[in-house]
């Protein structure tokens, strides 16, 4: 047992001192109420000895997670007797007190840890992604750990988590100034006839957890107080039935100041016990650079093989006991809480509260700055005739340093935005929105050298188009300098393009605008305000057309946002024209010079130039202005679609909010039935719109086809209790093009952002805005920065154009089977890449 001298002076100005105390406990496997009388014991010693403001225990303190057929027993309800003893602790002895365990919140298990104060507030922080075997028991978090409280800005970590890069990373953009956790880490089997390889992998897996503390909060800049379990433990060996596997708790909670220096620590000899220091917490003060691996401290071969195939293992065994109905928690749907729960002493407003969304599956990769310079030379010069940039200053010039590069000014979300005589001001969600798209812009783009181009001339005046002009008519660099060419689209009742806009594309809009969700949502709907438009659930149904002639369907089930609805917008259904005209009305017009002609040639677009080295971009549908020829594709897609009314005896098989997916299967291909809420100005009785696609081939009669589809959204529509809201004005039908799977390379000077953005099969899965504005958004920051935005814009719309193709796959070579799952088993059917990108490539960030 460690416990350094303590500084005994007053704390640095701007900062606050707390005492802080971990308990390091020696647990019985599933054994919970003797566990948790055992930790109160514990904590009441601490107290008595320490008197400390926090005390700190392990996750998982009330059994130890180890891979056991028992421990699918032991979640319990998030608000269950752990929580209630970290509230009764806190309240007895005056002081926080943190501790972990796998809790049942909603309809899924998480491995949760909760931070209770004296006056009942509770933070809780579900771990990002579960470790090894704890996949076995429960799934992912959705929040970043980070809080702020009466002690200032809290980051929680547990487990795992405290030694990942991203963990560093998350705290360090919340500009965390005290770091608590606890941590549950089993080592190695202790197999006699395997000693001399566990014996070295024990040894450096001992160094490492004794690293751990100190590692995160010399990235983080803050102190770290962090509760391990010790003792010896008996479990199981995942994949091997009837294998023991006998091992240890490691020991090691430790204090730690914010340059990593060891303040107070209990190893594995010291057993069972408690700790104290006093720390400073005060602005964050990183000593090192994270790293772009996925472990602050490098490991050796064997501990990350071992790490992946206990991974493998507890995905698998947690999907199929879940099929089995192995968990006593799957008979019902469980409380839960929010991560911030105020407690007695608390009134509302207050700037305490916590924590924001995070999802490791999104969260970007670094952008490893130290290699920049070996890697990132002038991607400009990689075409034969491509100008070579000087990098001498001129008088008059300033030059930009590479950690300069991104504005961070134009990345942020306006303070108000001003609209019709409304005056709109940005929500936490709109933070979190900004927060989400800035992060997978710079995974997409990363980071340059300042901006390579002077001007951009915009071909096509389309929504694509108009998404990219918005994101750089708000930069410093582009203001005024931006081209946008082509008559704009015309706004009428007709659906003419895409009617669904995903709540993931509307953040990226918002973002290339700097405008609140909302601002643009009224900008789309005007007067319409009951939120007919907001689809929150996807249900799916095959459906055929029965004996009578009438459609009759299938099973319907929900595919996304389950049977309640998602708690952030799916999509908005709306008009492509009406998306592109509220756009038109938030943008900053005095940064973009609009010319309303049509552009015929490369050639013309750059004598539109207001600069001398203009980047051209080809946002419209002539493929062959900037190639000279347009790239050969042997597909297209016929579609026919129209607003619907709901007749007045109201849905069946749908509700409000929630659109439907009805597939009909004709022969080898499923066309692609889909019926959406919707809100138009223009067509006020309309609450729904439905759309029929079909891909096409070269000798299809494609005549016939648009007779069937046609038949077929008349049909469904009536199955659904809903008729086409003026047909005559109002319903479309047509060809639509296709566009090569592989967009070709943009030439040096050029972009050809329509093609990247819209790959493959068109008007197939509602993505076309979303791609749009992922793609435009990449291409506008990659321009701002100095980087390629031909690679960045592929990389933005790599996940979509993925799902895009497995779905095209599946409509037209799979048919069959796929009818066949959709009407038997249509959860795991649309597994992927529908339910999977529900929460990732769907829905808004907040």
């Amino acid at each position: 047992m460690t416990q350094n001298p303590q500084n005994t002076f007053a704390a640095p100005a701007g900062t606050r001192r707390l005492k802080i105390a971990v308990v390091q406990p020696a647990l019985r496997l599933a054994e919970q109420d003797w566990n948790l009388r055992r930790v109160e014991s514990l904590v009441r010693d601490a107290v008595r000895e320490h008197h400390p403001d926090v005390v700190v225990l392990p996750e998982a303190y009330n059994t130890p997670n180890v891979y056991h057929p028992v421990l699918r027993q032991t979640p319990v309800p998030i608000d269950g007797a752990p929580y209630q003893l970290l509230k009764k602790m806190a309240r007895e002895h005056g002081c926080w007190v943190g501790g972990g365990y796998v809790s049942l919140r909603g309809t899924r298990p998480r491995g949760s840890y909760v931070i209770a104060e004296p006056d009942g507030t509770t933070y809780i922080h579900d771990k990002d992604e579960p470790s090894m075997w704890e996949y076995c028991y429960y799934t992912p978090g959705e929040d970043d750990g980070v809080f702020s409280t009466p002690f200032g800005s809290i980051g929680v970590a547990m487990g795992f988590e405290t030694a990942r890069t991203r963990t560093a990373q998350r705290m360090c953009d919340g500009g965390v100034q005290l770091i608590l956790g606890g941590d549950c880490w089993p080592g190695p089997p202790g197999w006699p006839v395997l000693r001399r390889l566990w014996e070295r992998e024990q040894e450096y897996y001992m160094l490492w957890a004794a690293d751990t503390p100190s590692a995160l909060a010399r990235a983080v800049g803050a102190p770290a107080a962090v509760a391990f379990h010790v003792g010896p433990i008996d479990c199981k060996m995942p994949g091997l039935p009837g294998v023991p596997y006998p091992t240890i708790m490691t020991g090691e909670s430790q204090i730690v100041s914010s340059d990593g220096h060891v303040l107070a620590r209990m190893t594995y000899a010291d057993g069972e016990g408690s700790v104290a220091a006093t720390v400073d917490v005060g602005p964050p003060k990183p000593v090192n650079d994270i790293a772009s691996s996925f472990w602050l401290r490098p490991n050796t071969f064997a501990i990350h093989a071992f790490w992946h195939y206990l991974k493998l293992h507890g995905r698998a065994r947690f999907q199929y006991d879940l099929l089995m109905r192995r968990f006593p928690w799957q008979v019902r749907e469980h409380s839960d809480l929010p991560g911030y729960n105020p407690g007695d002493s608390k009134t509302e407003p207050n700037a305490f509260g916590g924590p924001g969304p995070f999802d490791w599956r999104t969260a970007p990769k670094p952008a490893r700055p130290l290699a920049h310079s070996l890697f990132h030379r002038s991607w400009a010069n990689e075409g034969p005739c491509a100008p070579i940039r000087s990098t001498t200053p001129k008088e008059g010039i300033t030059m930009t340093a590479i950690n300069e590069t991104k504005p961070a000014a134009a990345a942020s979300v306006s303070e108000t935005i001003k609209h019709n005589g409304s005056i709109y001001y940005p929500t936490e969600r709109d933070v979190r929105r900004f927060a989400h798209i800035g992060k997978l812009v710079d995974r997409a783009v990363g980071t340059g050298s300042g901006p390579y181009y002077d001007s951009v001339v915009i071909v096509g005046a389309g929504f694509t188009a108009s998404v990219m002009a918005a994101r750089l008519a708000r930069s410093e660099q582009f203001h005024g300098k931006v081209v946008l060419a082509g008559p704009r689209a015309e706004e009428s009742r007709r659906l003419k393009d895409g009617a669904t806009l995903r709540g993931h594309g509307t953040d990226y809009l918002c973002y290339a605008l700097g405008v609140p969700q909302y601002a643009f949502v009224d900008a789309l709907y005007g007067d319409i305000t009951d939120g007919r438009g907001v689809g929150t659930r996807l249900l799916s149904a095959m459906t055929r057309k029965g004996p009578s002639g009438a459609f009759e369907f299938g099973r319907n089930l929900p595919v996304m946002g389950g049977h309640r609805g998602a708690p952030r917008p799916l999509f908005y259904g709306v008009r492509n024209s009406r998306a592109q005209a509220a756009i038109y009305e938030l943008m900053d017009r005095s940064g973009v010079i609009e010319v309303p002609e049509a552009v015929k040639s490369r050639d013309e677009a750059f004598a539109l130039a207001p600069g001398k080295r203009p980047l051209i971009v080809n946002a419209g549908h002539n493929s062959r202005l900037l190639r000279g020829e347009a790239p050969q594709v042997d597909w297209a897609t016929v579609a026919v679609q129209a607003p619907l009314v709901v007749r007045p005896g109201g849905f069946r098989h749908i509700d409000t909010n929630a659109a439907l997916f009805a597939g009909v299967r004709r022969g080898k291909k499923i066309d692609v039935g889909l019926f959406n809420p919707y809100g138009d100005p223009l067509s006020p009785r309309s609450t729904f719109y439905g759309i029929i696609v079909v891909e096409v081939s070269p000798g299809d009669d494609k005549h016939r086809e648009l007779d069937i589809i046609t038949d077929e959204l008349y049909g469904i529509a009536d199955a659904l209790g809903m008729d086409v809201d003026d047909p005559d004005e109002t319903l479309y039908s047509g060809f639509i093009p296709g566009s090569p799977w592989n967009a070709p390379q943009s030439a040096p000077g050029t972009l050809e952002l329509q093609m990247i953005a819209h790959q493959g099969v068109s008007a197939t899965y509602s993505d076309g805005m979303a791609s749009g504005a992922a793609a435009a958004v990449a291409a506008a920051e990659a321009v701002m920065r100095g980087v390629n935005p031909d690679s960045a814009a592929r990389r933005a719309v790599r996940k979509i154009t993925r799902e895009r193709r497995v779905w095209n796959i599946e409509r037209n070579k799979l048919a069959m089977p796929v009818d066949l799952l959709l009407r038997t088993a249509a959860k795991p059917a649309a597994y992927y890449p529908h339910t999977t990108r529900g929460r990732t490539t769907w829905a808004s960030a907040g």
